[in-house]
């Protein structure tokens, strides 16, 4: 019997959702599986899955399943390019992980979540979950939460509207307790993440402005709650942040007119 078309309501919805859906299965989606999901009939999926293949979006596997195509990853590397992250952050993340034998990250807030827009892995902490266009819960991630610190008070009133589902036991869903936490980040200059997102897992991050001092992204390290790194919370503390504001600076200085392009 075949699904009654109650999804997304255009083929450009349907379409978009069905690249979301691939992009966040780590084993791809069938066209089954996906009519599933949207709850339209197989036959609307086929032709949508077609149209994403022959334009590069995604790709179908021997076995069936659909998975991201190397087209998505083009327009990625063209956003990552854009925000110009890679040159202003990665040396720095490099010394941070060097200084640390900590994951480091980048993260910017898009629709209410935390992306992962620049990494660098240290090889003793190494997790899937946590790669480049990686969304995660603001309120539960250290960069996520040092951004919502900064927000416009209306926007985060937007933000606290919205339901806080708990990820691991230590995730604070009280949106009294998560803006007592957040007041006391903006005095701080740092976020930390307690086991908030991934069991086992603590974050510490601290912010990156631009030329007006406003907060538009954050610089992280992450790694095993049992680490020797973390006992000395002061230091790590002022290392993070100095990043941040290293970053911040490069940021600045990429984004000055050269004295050529004034001429």
């Amino acid at each position: 019997m075949t699904a009654p078309d109650t999804g997304p309501s255009n083929s450009l919805e349907r379409a978009l959702k069905i690249l979301d859906m691939i992009g966040h299965s780590p084993s791809g989606l069938t066209n089954k599986e996906i009519s599933q999901l949207l709850q339209i009939a197989t036959s609307s999926a086929s032709y949508i899955l077609q149209r994403l293949e022959r334009e590069g979006y995604v790709r179908r596997q021997p076995n069936g399943r659909y998975e991201i195509g190397m087209r998505v990853l083009s327009l990625a590397s063209g956003v990552l390019r854009v925000l110009g992250f890679h040159h202003s952050a990665a040396p720095v993340l490099h010394r941070l992980t060097n200084e640390t034998r900590l994951s480091s990250y980048v993260g910017m807030l898009d629709r209410w979540r935390m992306v992962v827009v620049e990494q660098v892995e240290s090889p003793d902490f190494i997790r899937p979950e946590i790669d480049l266009g990686t969304e995660h819960p603001a309120y539960s991630t250290a960069m996520g939460k040092m951004l919502l610190a900064h927000l416009p008070e209306e926007q985060l009133q937007v933000f606290l509207a919205r339901e806080l589902p708990k990820r691991t036991p230590h995730t604070i869903v009280s949106k009294l307790k998560l803006c007592e936490e957040l007041q006391s980040i903006r005095r701080a200059g740092f976020a930390v993440s307690e086991q908030e997102e991934f069991v086992g897992v603590r974050a510490l991050a601290a912010p990156i402005a631009d030329a007006s001092g406003n907060v538009k992204a954050a610089v992280a390290v992450a790694g095993p709650v049992g680490l020797p790194v973390w006992r000395e919370l002061k230091d790590l503390v002022a290392l993070v942040q100095v990043a941040g504001h290293d970053i911040s600076r490069n940021m600045r200085i990429r984004s000055r007119p050269s004295a050529t392009s004034i001429l």
